[in-house]
């Protein structure tokens, strides 16, 4: 039982396959840079603009004797928290629209690095799905 721990304390992993050959190519190229909105905030921001909104209705609006101001700002709030957010999400698509225009071009480096393996790595691999106990 000794053996078999000095054994697994011993053991290395197989290093990397010495012949693995790698061929880089880089390959300039124009892109086109731009920036992007924040949705999440975007949709926030009209959450609470819009929650803010069913407060000042559900105060500045005399009080109903069939629904309590509570109940009264629970119904304006969740219908407001739904339009902020569609509200937000519109403006938002409308401020990425208009940065479109705005996009500069830019040349970048495209790196495609393609290896191949020799017969070495699959006697690896092969080695390695045999357990030792």
């Amino acid at each position: 039982m000794d053996q078999n721990q000095d054994e697994s304390e011993t053991a290395e992993p197989d290093p990397t396959p010495s012949d693995t050959a790698e061929a880089a190519t880089i390959t300039p190229e124009s892109v086109l840079v731009r920036r992007s909105p924040r949705y999440f905030r975007f949709m926030f921001a009209g959450a609470v603009v819009f929650a803010v909104i069913a407060l000042i209705l559900t105060v500045t609006f005399p009080a109903q004797q069939s629904f309590s101001r509570m109940q009264v700002f629970g119904f304006l709030l969740l219908i407001g928290v739904v339009v902020g957010i569609a509200f937000g999400s519109i403006v938002a698509l409308m401020v990425e629209r208009s940065g479109r225009r705005k996009g500069q071009k830019v040349v970048a480096d495209r790196l495609e690095v393609r290896a191949s393996r020799g017969d070495s790595a699959e006697a690896g691999e092969a080695s390695a799905h045999n357990p030792t106990n």
